[in-house]
């Protein structure tokens, strides 16, 4: 037995439980026993563990236990504190936001797609599959008119702005953008009419005014980026950026690469890869190589509670699978391998 003794069963991963608390400026729990505690996320100072994120559990102002990454999903810290209450207690908060689910319907859908290569899927029967796998209620608005929280192709409460600028606009001076999928936030329902939540472009400015809990794009792709479907991608890019009024911002590209070549992917892909680096939203990228044989490849971007694998070598999926060299960025014919590979 190690010095963090048993390991018991979290559901998150530590990195987006450490982002998740870092952006609300702390959280506060109650462990089964009934105690409660403040968790702060912050960096150690000094020893073995210097700089590394640590989760501080505070009872009363003062620290009981921490947790770093090696220790999360374990009965004891590396200082052979209890942190097994702290943790379940920690990750079951987690579990019930909605940012949760909202993570657990787009990873469903990734596995699926996954799963199912030669399947044909269209840009509405995923949105449509995302929102039905969420939680879904009605909330009574000011003008007591029930409203539901999920919902599709939802109306912003902007305009993208031209071309050349990068900003938002108000409704009517540009572009339409509408949300794939929102989640409306249940007090912001009840404190607005019913007209003015169902049709953001026609109320005022203080209705427009947040709250979304969640906002997702959903990108479909049959063909492997070419340039409608680049472009179509950075503006769902661009469009998640700009959504202020939501709490929490996803992105889903569920893409089948059916080209003879890799010159369209060496041509748009690392634009894409760059933009999701810098967008710091949740974003899962699902790649089918049906070229290759329906290899499959998926990336994850963003503080993801989920312990999700976050990979940035999607582009190097095809290479490795048909074992051309990284190195070179000019376009390869692919060709059907005789053994296919496992991607990364």
């Amino acid at each position: 037995m190690t010095v963090h003794g048993t390991a018991i069963k979290l559901r998150s991963g530590f990195a987006g439980v450490y982002a998740w608390v870092a952006a609300r400026g702390g959280a506060r729990i109650r462990t089964r026993q009934g105690t409660e505690y403040q968790v702060v996320a912050t960096s150690g100072r000094r020893g073995a563990h210097a700089d590394e994120p640590v989760l501080r559990f505070l009872r009363n102002g003062v620290e009981s236990a921490r947790a770093y990454a090696c220790c999360w999903g374990h009965t004891y810290n590396c200082y052979g504190a209890s942190i097994k209450s702290c943790s379940l207690a920690l990750d079951a908060q987690v579990r019930a936001t909605r940012i949760w689910s909202v993570e657990e319907a787009a990873l469903t859908l990734i596995r699926e797609h996954e799963n199912a290569p030669y399947a044909m899927l269209h840009r509405a029967d995923a949105r449509a599959t995302l929102a039905a796998a969420l939680p879904d209620t009605h909330v009574p608005s000011l003008d007591d008119q029930p409203v539901r929280l999920v919902h599709v192709a939802y109306p912003a409460s902007f305009d993208l702005a031209p071309k050349r600028s990068k900003g938002r606009v108000r409704v009517g001076d540009g572009k339409a953008v509408r949300y794939d999928v929102a989640v409306l936030d249940a007090q912001h329902v009840r404190r607005n009419l019913a007209e003015a939540l169902l049709r953001p472009e026609a109320s005022t400015p203080a209705q427009r005014d947040p709250r979304l809990q969640v906002v997702a794009q959903v990108v479909v792709d049959d063909r492997g980026l070419g340039k409608r479907r680049s472009r179509a991608l950075r503006r769902a890019v661009r469009v998640l950026r700009l959504a202020d009024e939501a709490d929490e911002r996803v992105l889903v590209v569920l893409m089948r690469y059916r080209r003879k070549s890799l010159k369209s992917w060496d041509r748009h892909w690392p634009r894409i890869a760059k933009l999701l680096d810098g967008a710091g939203i949740r974003a899962a990228v699902s790649v089918q190589w049906l070229t290759l044989g329906a290899a499959s490849g998926q990336a994850y971007w963003g503080p993801w509670l989920h312990p999700v694998a976050k990979t940035r070598e999607l582009a190097l999926v095809p290479r490795r699978v048909l074992g051309i060299g990284q190195g070179s960025a000019r376009a390869e014919t692919l060709r059907q391998p005789d053994r296919l590979g496992d991607g990364p």
